[in-house]
C-alpha cells in the first residue's frame, strides 16, 4: 500500500514545526542570556550568536520508527562522491568560521551509538569524542574544502548533537 500524496506534505510540515519549536527554545534561551541574537533560515536553519561567536544549528527529523541518525548517515553525500552535499558537509560549509564558532546538529530521536559521543544537553559542554569516531568523520568528509585555514577536524571538534525530544 502506498502513501497518499498528501502524506509527504504532512511529514514535511512536521519537520518545519519541529524546527520552529527548536527556534522558539533558542529564543527563550536568548531571553535568559544564553544568546545575544537568534536568527533562522539564513546561513543555517538557526544561527545563534553570543557576541561575535556563531552557533550554526541544523535541525533534522526522522519520522520512521526505528530509524536513527548515525555517523554514516550524516556523512553520506546526497550526490555520490561529493561529501560537501552530506548533512555535515553542508553544516560546515558556506559560512564564516571565526574563532568561537560552534556547530549543533539537532535531532528528534536518540542517535545511534557511534554518534552518541557528541550528545549534550541544552547549554552544556561536550565531553571528549573517541579519536576513532572523530577520525571516521574526517575520512568520510575527505575533500570538503573549508575557508579560513579551517579543516574538517576543526569543525568536528566544535560539533555537538542535541536530541530534542519535543
Amino acid at each position: 500500500m502506498s502513501a497518499a500524496p498528501a502524506d509527504g506534505g504532512r511529514r514535511s510540515r512536521r519537520g518545519f514545526a519541529y524546527q520552529d519549536a527548536v527556534t522558539l527554545l533558542d529564543c527563550l534561551d536568548m531571553h535568559e542570556g544564553m544568546w545575544t541574537q537568534v536568527s533562522w533560515e539564513d546561513l543555517e536553519d538557526i544561527v545563534c550568536r553570543n557576541g561575535d561567536a556563531p552557533a550554526y544549528r541544523q535541525v533534522k527529523t526522522i519520522e520512521e520508527a526505528g530509524k536513527r541518525h548515525s555517523v554514516a548517515k550524516v556523512c553520506t553525500p546526497d550526490i555520490p562522491k561529493k561529501p560537501e552535499t552530506s548533512y555535515l558537509g553542508k553544516l560546515f560549509l558556506g559560512k564564516p568560521l571565526p574563532v568561537g564558532t560552534r556547530f549543533t546538529f539537532i535531532v528528534n530521536e536518540s542517535p545511534q551509538a557511534d554518534f552518541h559521543a557528541f550528545v549534550v544537553d541544552r547549554g552544556q559542554q561536550r565531553g571528549p569524542v573517541p579519536s576513532q569516531i572523530r577520525d571516521d568523520i574526517i575520512v568520510r568528509l575527505k575533500g570538503v574544502d573549508l575557508p579560513e585555514g579551517r579543516d574538517i577536524g576543526w569543525c568536528v571538534d566544535r560539533l555537538v548533537l542535541q536530541p530534542q525530544l519535543l
